[in-house]
């Protein structure tokens, strides 16, 4: 997806967490239609992504879209904004995204800058 090709995943099971997933993807421009046909160029920023209590989802998107570039704002479920995200926040802010938490909402905004990143693997939700 990062790297100028369209990406299509098939065969997805529609659980709650691949449903929150295909909304975002929705969201930032792909289309569904028993396939995600995803094309980097068609990303759109300024929007509003619920993650529901996905960690994965939350935890993928938002350090790629940061390296995309743009304004996010994510929508957190109630149990995973009480996880822990303060490492991967920190790694975030380093690299120039004005991250902010307030209650189940987080907004990053910017463009990741290009440099090595270390995240301790220690931390679990």
């Amino acid at each position: 997806m990062c790297f100028g090709e369209s990406t299509e995943l098939k065969h997805t099971a529609l659980c709650e967490d691949v449903a929150f997933c295909v909304n975002c993807l929705e969201t930032l421009g792909a289309s569904f239609d028993g396939k995600v046909l995803f094309s980097p160029e068609l990303i759109r920023d300024n929007v509003s992504l619920n993650v529901g209590e996905s960690g994965t989802l939350f935890r993928m998107l938002l350090p790629v879209l940061c390296a995309i570039g743009g304004d996010y704002e994510f929508v957190l479920g109630k149990s995973l904004s009480l996880r822990p995200e303060d490492e991967l926040f920190s790694a975030l802010k380093s690299g120039g995204i004005e991250i902010k938490k307030k209650k189940n909402l987080v907004t990053a905004k910017g463009k990741l800058s290009a440099k090595k990143y270390e995240i301790s693997g220690s931390v679990s939700s």
